[in-house]
């Protein structure tokens, strides 16, 4: 069964134990299950055609880290001229004023989820003391040309850098991410003095772009493949949205993972033992055609199995009032699942979802299927 709560974030934080803090852990494998370039072969997207436009529609809002150490587990979407539809925001409590700070005010849209999240985070609001609009939002900007350049190449304290931003390496024979885990060598690195500024809480919010669109709600519920069929790809994650474009399955139409783990077809994931076991063995994951997938995975989980959440949708409403929807059949609702970041995303809107399907990220009682206890079958 489905939690039938309203979920407070279309893209919640993950909270999790680093260095004393609540800080997303980047450099622990498995920890966030993503859609990385795991053999090297350049798929960004985890489709296996070897593109790098990151043509899947991945959306969601992370808190991380900027420091040497942190290391993405996820590849970063990609718009078709290579530039990365994602935005970097600090939150300090108190004043801290953005433009005299090398820093621009976040879009509204983003502004507005990170706040959720704090709120669902207990860092303001409620029993905390401090409300919400006591913080101060600003935008790292991702650097390019020459700064971008440096940020993406150069050993030295990046404080001494004269830019204010960020940038993204992706280089795995880079230095600076040699530390990283052969699947997770990419890194979001900070650039400039006071980045990030004393105290804050960072957020990395992503959403891109879905392409080519049906209006049609002839196949929606179908189940479908997102990016399952890479051997590369590790899973999904219930803090995140997935669109998926042109899906044959679905009619030429979009393939939704919904706020879920792992991979269909693999309910109890795939350890790094598991992948030592004899190709022919049952407890390989496997792509939909049948290939080993050769990564981690993680289990899927009990009350929101991936082979439940992965399937055909379109989007129902959006931003341009000008834009054909369709209309949900029976048993689907038509509810908001990508926000607008400011990003320009063509998947930002509402979709086709199950009743009683949408995600409370503050419901930690989710158990992850286990195969000692055989609870997924």
């Amino acid at each position: 069964m489905f939690s039938a709560k309203r979920t407070l974030s279309t893209m919640a934080m993950l909270s999790a134990a680093a260095c004393g803090s609540d800080v997303l852990e980047f450099d622990e494998p498995n920890d966030t299950p993503g859609i990385g370039d795991g053999d090297g072969d350049g798929d960004r997207d985890g489709d296996g055609d070897g593109d790098t436009t990151g043509t899947a529609g991945l959306s969601f809002m992370e808190q991380i880290r900027l420091f040497e150490a942190g290391c993405l587990p996820v590849e970063l979407p990609r718009r078709a001229d290579n530039s990365i539809p994602c935005t970097v925001i600090e939150a300090v409590a108190g004043d801290f004023d953005c433009a005299a700070n090398g820093r621009t005010s976040p879009h509204p849209g983003a502004a507005a989820e990170v706040l959720v999240q704090l709120e669902a985070s207990g860092r303001c609001g409620g029993p905390s003391g401090l409300a919400c609009s006591e913080y101060s939002l600003c935008e790292l900007p991702f650097l390019e040309g020459a700064e971008a350049e440096q940020c993406q190449t150069d050993l030295g304290d990046t404080t001494s850098f004269a830019a204010v931003g960020v940038c993204y390496i992706d280089d795995p024979e880079s230095a600076l991410v040699a530390d990283c885990s052969t699947d997770q060598r990419r890194q979001v690195r900070a650039s400039g003095a006071n980045v990030p500024a004393e105290g804050a809480v960072v957020f990395l919010g992503c959403t891109g772009s879905a392409g080519p669109r049906t209006s049609s709600s002839e196949n929606v519920g179908e189940a479908c493949a997102a990016a399952e069929q890479s051997p590369t790809f590790s899973g999904h994650h219930q803090d995140w949205v997935r669109v998926d474009e042109e899906n044959a399955v679905c009619g030429g139409g979009h393939c939704l993972a919904q706020n879920t783990q792992g991979r269909v077809g693999c309910a109890y994931g795939q350890s790094q033992q598991d992948l030592e076991l004899p190709d022919d063995d049952p407890a390989r994951c496997r792509t939909p055609d049948g290939e080993l997938v050769t990564v981690e995975v993680l289990p899927q989980l009990e009350d929101r199995r991936a082979d439940e959440l992965v399937y055909c949708s379109c989007r129902c409403d959006g931003p341009n009032s000008g834009e054909d929807y369709c209309e949900c059949p029976n048993g689907f609702v038509c509810e908001p699942l990508v926000p607008d970041l400011g990003l320009g995303s063509d998947i930002v809107g509402s979709y086709c979802v199950k009743e009683g399907s949408l995600y409370d990220s503050t419901d930690s009682a989710t158990r992850e299927c286990d195969s000692s206890q055989a609870n997924c079958e």
